[in-house]
């Protein structure tokens, strides 16, 4: 159904004025003209709105008090589109982990259903973050939406929990585990795990399965990972493991092959946004993003 926006903006001020003469001269017509308005309007939503009494004197419908009320959200939202096209059209940078991660989203985003796959491609930049700098980014405004696993705790910064994050294990093609389809997570859990120290404690904590049993339980082999390709370099020499989001599975290198998680804890994306953000296409952004189904997700 297409509205015709003339006619919904003519039937707000008649509900408002509740006569047809006051609102035919507010709108600058004639009441024969205004009265044609409504009675197409009526035609197209296929309901009364309003019934006419002697005089002009009306007696509106519910349903044209109903949709009344919510005409006029829908003309705040046409004077808002019409405004935001006279805007400059900066994109909204999404960061994400890694200097490569954003290979990963990309590559996730282009396999969307066409209206989301089509609105990231318009609105959004991905942007890769260093393990190491991953609080800084959106307090340095290098980012307008960070997404992690995890909610953060800094000040300032607003945390929207989005979909669950299924964790899948990475090693070597010469490992003993690789060609297995799944693992148990506490047997996954006591071997060698990559960690850096310069990334975020809980976050990192996440990736080493600190959820599965203590981390000071835990055999780390400490690196300076900045990037997934870092990660993915480390693993395939065969004598660490690591953790990672199931969105790596499809881009992994040929040497690095990856196993399910059996019983791993419930784990989550999150996307963070500035608190005082003022642009509302980054609002808009992440209500897309909050809405993909969890499935298209973890695919």
């Amino acid at each position: 159904m297409e509205l015709n926006l003339t006619e919904v903006l003519s039937w707000t001020v008649l509900a408002r004025e509740g006569h047809y003469g006051r609102a035919a001269d507010e709108l600058h017509v004639s009441t024969s003209c205004l009265t044609k308005r409504i009675q197409r309007l009526e035609s197209q939503l296929g309901t009364v709105l309003v019934e006419r009494g002697p005089g002009g004197v009306l007696a509106i419908t519910g349903t044209g008090r109903l949709f009344a009320v919510r005409a006029e959200r829908l003309l705040d939202d046409a004077r808002r589109l019409a405004t935001s096209a006279h805007e400059p059209a900066a994109p909204v940078v999404v960061g994400v982990p890694g200097f490569d991660g954003a290979r990963v989203f990309e590559h996730w985003a282009r396999n969307q259903p066409p209206t989301v796959r089509e609105t990231l491609a318009t609105f959004v930049c991905w942007v890769g973050i260093a393990f190491d700098h991953l609080d800084l980014a959106l307090t340095s405004q290098r980012v307008d939406i960070m997404l992690t696993a995890g909610a953060s705790t800094q000040p300032g910064i607003r945390s929207t929990r989005l979909w669950p994050l299924e964790r899948i294990g990475l090693v070597a093609r010469s490992h003993p585990l690789s060609g297995r389809r799944t693992v148990p997570v506490e047997q996954f859990a006591t071997l060698p795990f990559l960690r850096s120290a310069a990334a975020p404690p809980d976050w990192m904590s996440l990736w080493c399965l600190g959820d599965v049993r203590p981390m000071s339980e835990a055999r780390m082999v400490e690196v300076a990972p900045r990037s997934m390709s870092d990660v993915l370099g480390s693993v395939a020499r065969g004598s660490v493991v690591a953790v990672s989001p199931t969105l790596v599975g499809p881009v992994l290198p040929p040497p690095v092959s990856y196993v399910k998680l059996d019983g791993a804890p419930p784990a989550w994306y999150f996307a963070h946004t500035r608190r005082d953000e003022p642009r509302r296409v980054v609002a808009e952004v992440l209500h897309l993003l909050d809405a993909i189904p969890a499935e298209e997700v973890s695919a």
